[in-house]
C-alpha cells in the first residue's frame, strides 16, 4: 500500500446493501484512476449487538466485522483483481474514523445510509456528517443501486463559486476517465422573466453567456488535453435542486460542490447537496 494517502480512495464499510454497492462503485473509479482502495468498519458503542454494553466479549463482534471486511475486499476484487486493497477496523464511530481518514485522501466513497436505525431514511447520519465534515470530496452511493446500463454522460451543477469551479474540474477529469460526456449545468429561479437579478447581465441570454465564458476559462487548458471530451452548458430557469435530481436520471454521475453562492461563512454544506445526496438516481460526487 503506497505511504500516500492522496493515492487511495478510502470506502465505508457496514456490510449492508448500500455499502456493497459502494465497494463496488469504489473499485471501478479506482481501477480507471489508477487510485488504491483502503476500505474502513468501524466498531460503535451503540451498536444494538452490544447489548447497549452489556455484553463483556467483544470477540465474535471483532470477527464479524473481520468478516464483513474481507467480504468486501472480495468484492473490490471481483471488480478488478490486480486492484490494491488494504482494509482497516477502527473502534468508534463512523462517522469519525471516516472523517479521520479523509484528512490528504482521494475522496471517499459511502452508501446513503447503512444498517443504522434510521436506514430508511433518505439519507443516514454517516453520510450526513461525512459530506459536511470530511476534508477531501465524498462521494454518495443512493438508495438504489446504480443501474448497470450507462448511459455516457457526468452532469455538474456549477454557480459562481470557487467550489463550484473546482466542481467543474473534477467533473471534466471524472468524464475523461470514464469516456463520457460533460453536461455542465446551471439552474436558478430568477426573480422575473429578463431579469437575472445577479451579475452584470440585463437580460437571460446575456447571464446564460457568461456562465458558458466561466465554463470555457476554467476547462480551457484541460479541452485542449481532451479535445474529444464534449462538453455542454445548460443554463436552466429553475429550482436547482429539482433540475439536478432530474437530471440525474440520465447520468452515470452527478459532481456538484458542497456548497454553493448561499449560505453563510463557516456553512460546511448547503441544500442542495443535502438534496442530491438523498433525491439522486446516480452517484453524486461533492467537492470542497
Amino acid at each position: 500500500m503506497s505511504s500516500d494517502h492522496s493515492k487511495r480512495l478510502i470506502v465505508g464499510v457496514d456490510g449492508s446493501h448500500l455499502s456493497n454497492a459502494a465497494v463496488r462503485w469504489a473499485a471501478r473509479s479506482a481501477q480507471l484512476r489508477g487510485l488504491d482502495l483502503h476500505l474502513v468498519h468501524a466498531l460503535a458503542g451503540d451498536m444494538p449487538l452490544l447489548g447497549f454494553g452489556a455484553r463483556d466479549d467483544l470477540d465474535p463482534i471483532r470477527r464479524q466485522a473481520q468478516a464483513t471486511l474481507e467480504a468486501a475486499k472480495a468484492q473490490a476484487h471481483a471488480v478488478d483483481p490486480d486492484l490494491t486493497v488494504t482494509t482497516s477496523c477502527q473502534k468508534g464511530f463512523a462517522s469519525k474514523a471516516l472523517v479521520r481518514a479523509s484528512t490528504g485522501a482521494a475522496g471517499i466513497v459511502l452508501g446513503t445510509n447503512g444498517h443504522g436505525t434510521l436506514s430508511r431514511a433518505s439519507v443516514g447520519a454517516v453520510a450526513q456528517q461525512v459530506a459536511t465534515y470530511a476534508k477531501c470530496p465524498v462521494a454518495v452511493i443512493p438508495r438504489e443501486s446504480p443501474a448497470q446500463a450507462e448511459h455516457g454522460a457526468v452532469v455538474v451543477g456549477v454557480d459562481t463559486s470557487t467550489t463550484a469551479r473546482r466542481a467543474l474540474q473534477r467533473a471534466f477529469d471524472h468524464a475523461v476517465v470514464r469516456g463520457c460526456a460533460l453536461q455542465v449545468v446551471h439552474a436558478w429561479n430568477p426573480r422575473g422573466a429578463d431579469n437575472p437579478a445577479r451579475g452584470q447581465s440585463d437580460s437571460w441570454d446575456a447571464y446564460a453567456k457568461e456562465f458558458e465564458a466561466i465554463v470555457d476559462q476554467t476547462l480551457e487548458s484541460s479541452r485542449r488535453e481532451h479535445p474529444r471530451t464534449d462538453v455542454a452548458v445548460e443554463v436552466v430557469k429553475g429550482d436547482p435542486r429539482r433540475v439536478l435530481a432530474d437530471r440525474s436520471a440520465d447520468a452515470d454521475l452527478v459532481v456538484l460542490g458542497a456548497r454553493g453562492d448561499g449560505g453563510f461563512p463557516g456553512m460546511h454544506i448547503g441544500r442542495v447537496a443535502l438534496h442530491l445526496m438523498g433525491h439522486s438516481a446516480s452517484p453524486v460526487i461533492l467537492v470542497r
